[in-house]
């Protein structure tokens, strides 16, 4: 910012023909204001995209490593856990897993509310025994089927895929 304000100086005092000024006019900081608003409306679109990505990254990551907390519980419980989502709620639940922050209350996690604010776009998990809004994963640490999870926001999509045969969720 002082670089700004020392390059104006010296062109007014260059303009004006005097160099023993050393106090900032009007007009210098108009031009100076009027630049840094022209920059911030450029950088807007640019900064907007660039959170609404992360916000959906960051959203299926999530969704990755649950199925993966969901599969180890199921192998350390020797339980079958299932991750239900909910498409109409945008949201997803393990019955019978705690609440990682709330050891009293199940697990769900709401997509739409921050840090994330996106949607599920769909759920298809075709081979699994609860239909195709749910996985199973029981005590041999395999799930009852592969599947995707398609989330979006403004525009953008990213899926998060579950392989049958390993039971690996990953991102795409």
């Amino acid at each position: 910012m002082d670089l700004i304000f020392s390059a104006l100086r010296s062109m007014a005092r260059t303009m004006l023909g005097s160099s023993k000024r050393s106090a900032v006019t009007l007009l210098e900081l108009v031009i100076v204001l009027l630049i840094l608003g022209v920059s911030a409306l450029m950088a807007a679109p640019r900064f907007s995209g660039a959170l609404n990505r992360y916000r959906l990254q960051t959203a299926a990551e999530r969704i990755a490593l649950d199925l993966q907390m969901a599969r180890r519980a199921a192998r350390n419980s020797g339980m079958d856990i299932a991750v239900i989502f909910d498409s109409a709620t945008h949201s997803y639940s393990m019955p019978g897993v705690p609440h990682l922050d709330h050891s009293h209350q199940p697990y769900a996690v709401n997509l739409t509310q921050p840090p994330y604010t996106c949607w599920i776009h769909s759920v298809d998990f075709p081979g699994g025994l609860g239909g195709s809004s749910q996985v199973v994963f029981n005590r041999f640490d395999t799930a009852d089927g592969g599947g995707t999870v398609v989330l979006h926001r403004s525009g953008q999509t990213k899926s998060v895929v579950l392989n049958a045969t390993s039971a690996e969720a990953t991102v795409q």
